[in-house]
């Protein structure tokens, strides 16, 4: 059977109790970025990216984040956390989990270059500071270049981009909510970029799946086009990302 796509495979999981035929990714990588904040205060994470590994032996893993675990540039009130972020801490949280990761990028988010304007707030968006969005598609395009850039890599791979705090943040997901939103993406050409959440709903970018290819063009897109696109967007802040990819891939 031929289901158009190389990354799939038919298994038999359990999600809650009930057994289901889907189709297992395969050669799947997931990219975790942005401030950890409290994702390690318990094995929430950890439990996710385990139940990811049961369809997925073959997933790997790479990591963009910032040198603290949380600073407190927010559109909500955040109170900062300057716990220092280094490798063997990441590692050690993944437990034996940690083979799967396959780099790590740590960075001050106070001495990088960011392009363009990062005074004020993003339009349409009066309580999000432009400089914390700029940081968020700086550390996105950090983490989704270094895999683009990988010799020898098909760029037709999937990719699961997802915030370190996914679990824990302001629009929380569960664990079961993600698995199933991966596993429907099965058959998926990832002509586009797809997201979880219906429609252009608050933290919309929080995860999305898509392609090495189509990730790239879009995250590429906002880290080196961010001011261009505020100017003629009709969204604010996270609203924007499914709007510019339906314009980048209208025929998907």
């Amino acid at each position: 059977m031929n289901f158009g796509n190389p990354f799939f495979v038919i298994k038999l999981f359990a999600i809650n109790e009930y057994s289901i035929f889907y189709f297992t990714i395969i050669y799947m990588i997931l990219l975790l970025r942005g401030h950890i904040r409290d994702s390690f205060k318990d094995s929430s994470l950890y439990e996710l990216v385990k139940q990811i590994c049961r369809f997925d032996n073959t997933l790997e893993i790479y990591i963009h984040t910032w040198s603290i675990l949380q600073n407190s540039v927010s559109w909500r009130a955040l109170q900062e956390d300057k716990t220092k972020v280094t490798n063997e801490i990441i590692l050690n949280y993944f437990s034996d989990l940690a083979p799967r990761v396959k780099h790590i990028i740590i960075e001050n988010d106070s001495d990088i270059k960011l392009i363009g304007n990062v005074e004020g707030n993003l339009p349409k968006s009066e309580l999000a500071p432009l400089i914390g969005w700029k940081r968020y598609w700086y550390s996105t395009y950090q983490v989704v270049n270094y895999v683009y850039c990988l010799g020898n890599i098909d760029k037709s791979r999937p990719i699961i981009n997802c915030r370190f705090d996914i679990l824990r943040n302001s629009n929380p997901l569960s664990i079961d909510v993600v698995l199933r939103f991966i596993i429907e993406q099965r058959g998926n050409p990832f002509l586009k970029n797809w997201f979880l959440r219906i429609g252009y709903g608050g933290g919309v970018d929080n995860i999305y799946i898509g392609s090495i290819d189509t990730q790239h063009t879009l995250v590429s897109h906002f880290h080196f086009n961010l001011d261009s696109i505020l100017v003629t967007s009709a969204y604010g802040q996270e609203l924007i990302v499914p709007e510019q990819n339906d314009l980048l891939f209208p025929c998907a």
